[in-house]
């Protein structure tokens, strides 16, 4: 109750003075006993010292006086040290002892370590013997503080070390600052008890109000003050009663504002510590960096996603640096500077770091600036997530697209995406090459401008969409560059659920289609040719028996024969040969028996050409140039006969495209003439009943290394021929001529040498009115 008094306060003041003063008494005293008592320990000691080397020398004189000093001196060194340890260790647990080291701090002589051992040489008080040699330090060891005075014997290598614990050394000293303590604390405590009697008394008002105001002090309100005197004290009561009433007002409205506070700082604490789960939940991290002195520091998930802990690893500008190898993370960091410092914006970056485990990572950073009231930029705080779980999808996803990329655009067909609204979203090179537009111009425009002949397709495009049906045209015919192609056409609409859109496939079934007549050709050729053989066979014996006859015929009724048996028979018969040859001239009978003889031989070769179909030639295959065999065959056409008879073939004009270097093809020349000269006869026969334009043969031979065949184009500018008429031409025996003009027989013979006979290609288009082209591919020489 009176700790705080004026009472104690006056007697702590007297007091206090009277055991300052004893207390300096006390510390000069102690400090000149110390110092006497240092004197004569250290003499003390050092003579004891000065014993043992004394002793030690003299054992060091004798062993010089023997004649075998190295033999000798372990002997001398065990026994000088067998009668240091009866003098001085004769108690089982001496206090005051000297030890013996040598100068490496190898123990010699001790009471409690064995001879040889090393442990004490890593002790501070060994080391500091052991550089000096000679002295006395003191010195702390588990907690106990020892004197040590030393020196060395220098013959033998020892040190002689005394040591004595502080507390003993200094007994006396201690018992007399004991004492002296004692005796004040004695008279301090009777003085203190006669002072407080007698102030006690005239403090006594003070005090009450004092404790009155520690009540207050401490919340106790309604604690009584009693101000019934009318001196200073009393005055004193009543103003303290009056400030107690004041006091008690404003500790209500503080009360209020505190729980108001109290309830925000609740609420802003759960808000924080929710934000906080959320951060750690997301792998959100945390950094700020000071800008004035470089230093950074990290939320706990930024060491977490380094993999890094905070043992390990001290944040800086310079060591973050070195978590990333890569040139360009510098370059990031003088940007984020930069973006700070002069555009005082929000900022984000992508940066890439080297892991604990030495993996490469990437981490998503938004950062923003602090500045001071004058604008100057101070510090500059972020967020850092791992992205690198990310990134690697990302890098897997691109290597998939890129990966389907080179699918779609190896595939040799021509593939449009488009959207529901027929917008082109997608096209490949095989788009690319067709349209002759790159993709970054088709994409995005409408299908019907990328592709104009797609253009009518756009209603079924849409209606694939609407009902995700597959819409398949096949074998849909255009013209391009002046010439007839043929694609299927396939509309594939997307079905995935969040997906509104088509996929055009467009392939170009052309030689698919070519190839799909020459076979249906070829079966024909093959049935006609089984029955040209049978039909040949049973016409050839009678037809030769006819023409033989008749030619018979012919030479036994000319008028001017004479034969003998003709001579005869017409005597014996009353006539002459005159006169049966001027009947038979005037009966047109001679007329009648060519016109035989001609008809039987035009039946002779339309059995010699059935039998083409049938057997095989015997002439020998040889290598020969193409182009020399299309010269060569040029100029039998010109000199042809029954050509010549009905038209000029050099008022044609022929314009030859010869690749060079043409490499040889195994062939029978005379049969390969015979197609080259067919078709010129049938394409001169075709110009001339096309009076409006001069008459042109086209002539073109090249190699297509692909499919190692010579290519042959024998092209005339005539009339053409309609689809219906370009799909028969090769049939057996059809043919647009007149019955006595044709057989129909010449372009399927011609048919059957190149693809049966050569293993070659033989095709045709035209276009009507545009003229007529042949196309002729044989096998280079294997």
């Amino acid at each position: 109750m009176y700790r705080n008094a004026i009472t104690v306060k006056l007697l702590v003041i007297i007091v206090g003075a009277f055991f300052v003063t004893t207390v300096v008494v006390l510390v000069l005293a102690d400090i000149q006993l110390k110092q006497i008592l240092d004197k004569s320990q250290d003499a003390v000691f050092s003579e004891r010292i000065d014993t043992i080397v004394g002793f030690l020398s003299r054992r060091n004189e004798r062993l010089k006086k023997t004649v075998l000093v190295e033999a000798y001196l372990d002997d001398f060194k065990a026994s000088a040290l067998a009668i240091l340890r009866n003098s001085y260790y004769k108690q089982s647990d001496p206090i005051i002892f000297p030890f013996i080291l040598d100068t490496d701090g190898t123990i010699v002589m001790h009471p409690y370590y064995p001879a040889g051992d090393g442990s004490l040489k890593s002790v501070p008080a060994t080391r500091q013997i052991l550089s000096t040699r000679s002295g006395k330090f003191e010195a702390t060891e588990q907690g106990r503080t020892q004197w040590y005075r030393y020196r060395t014997f220098e013959q033998w290598n020892w040190v002689i070390v005394y040591t004595v614990p502080l507390d003993v050394k200094y007994r006396d000293a201690i018992i007399f600052r004991n004492t002296l303590i004692g005796i004040m604390s004695g008279v301090t405590v009777f003085i203190l008890l006669v002072l407080a009697v007698v102030v006690r008394r005239f403090t006594r008002p003070i005090v009450r109000l004092t404790e009155a105001s520690k009540q207050i002090a401490a919340g106790n309100l309604d604690y009584p003050i009693d101000s019934r005197g009318n001196d200073e004290v009393g005055i004193l009561a009543r103003a303290f009663s009056s400030m107690r009433d004041a006091i008690q007002l404003k500790i209500a409205d503080l009360n209020k504002e505190i729980l108001e506070r109290r309830q925000a700082e609740k609420a802003l604490q759960e808000s924080e510590s929710r934000l906080g789960e959320a951060q750690k939940l997301a792998g959100l991290g945390y950094w700020e960096l000071d800008v004035k002195t470089g230093n950074v520091t990290w939320s706990e998930e930024v060491y977490n996603i380094y993999g890094l802990t905070p043992s390990e690893f001290t944040p800086g500008v310079d060591s973050i640096m070195g978590l990333s190898p890569w040139p360009e993370y510098n370059k990031r960091h003088e940007e984020v500077m930069h973006c700070a410092l002069e555009l005082k914006e929000k900022g984000s970056f992508v940066q890439k770091f080297l892991r604990s485990d030495k993996s490469a990572g990437y981490y998503h950073s938004t950062f923003k600036g602090k500045y001071d009231p004058d604008g100057n930029l101070v510090a500059i705080s972020g967020t850092v997530i791992d992205i690198t779980e990310l990134k690697t999808r990302e890098s897997e996803l691109q290597q998939l697209r890129n990966y389907l990329g080179n699918i779609i655009n190896s595939m040799p067909s021509m593939l449009v995406g488009v959207d529901e609204q027929g917008i082109v979203t997608h096209w490949n090179s095989e788009a690319e090459r067709v349209t002759k537009l790159s993709a970054q111009t088709a994409v995005g425009k409408p299908l019907d401008q990328a592709v104009p002949w797609l253009s009518a397709e756009m209603a079924r495009i849409r209606q694939a969409i609407r009902n995700r049906e597959e819409q398949f045209d096949a074998k849909r015919s255009r013209q391009e560059n002046g010439k007839l192609v043929f694609e299927d056409l396939t509309i594939y609409p997307l079905i995935a659920d969040d997906a509104q859109g088509a996929v055009i496939r467009i392939d170009d079934v052309t030689d698919q289609v070519r190839m799909e007549e020459m076979m249906v050709q070829s079966e024909k050729m093959l049935s006609v040719g089984g029955l040209a053989a049978g039909m040949a066979h049973e016409i050839n014996n009678p037809l030769a028996g006819m023409i033989q006859t008749t030619r018979v015929m012919a030479n036994r009724l000319a008028k001017d024969s004479q034969i003998p048996a003709n001579l005869k028979a017409a005597q014996a018969a009353g006539i002459s040969m005159a006169a049966i040859g001027a009947f038979m001239e005037a009966r047109g009978i001679y007329g009648m028996i060519d016109a035989i003889l001609e008809s039987g031989q035009r039946v002779a070769n339309i059995v010699s050409n059935m039998l083409s179909f049938a057997r095989k030639s015997d002439a020998q295959i040889t290598s020969h140039n193409m182009t020399d065999l299309m010269d060569k065959t040029l100029e039998l056409a010109a000199a042809d006969y029954d050509m010549k008879k009905k038209y000029d073939f050099k008022l044609i004009e022929i314009v030859k495209t010869y690749a060079p270097n043409l490499p040889p093809v195994p062939c029978e020349s005379g049969k390969i003439q015979q197609v080259l000269l067919n078709i010129l006869r049938n394409g001169a026969e075709a110009m001339q009943s096309n009076q409006d334009r001069n008459p042109r043969f086209v002539l073109r031979a090249y190699a297509e290394e692909r499919s190692q065949m010579v290519c042959l184009e024998i092209e005339d500018n005539g009339p053409g021929m309609d689809e219906a008429v370009r799909k028969r031409v090769f049939e057996p025996f059809f043919t647009t001529k007149a019955v006595d003009v044709g057989t129909g027989l010449g372009l399927s013979v011609s048919y059957f040498i190149i693809t049966d006979n050569h293993k070659g290609q033989m095709s045709v288009a035209s276009t009507p009115g545009k003229g007529t082209t042949f196309f002729i591919r044989l096998p280079m020489a294997g």
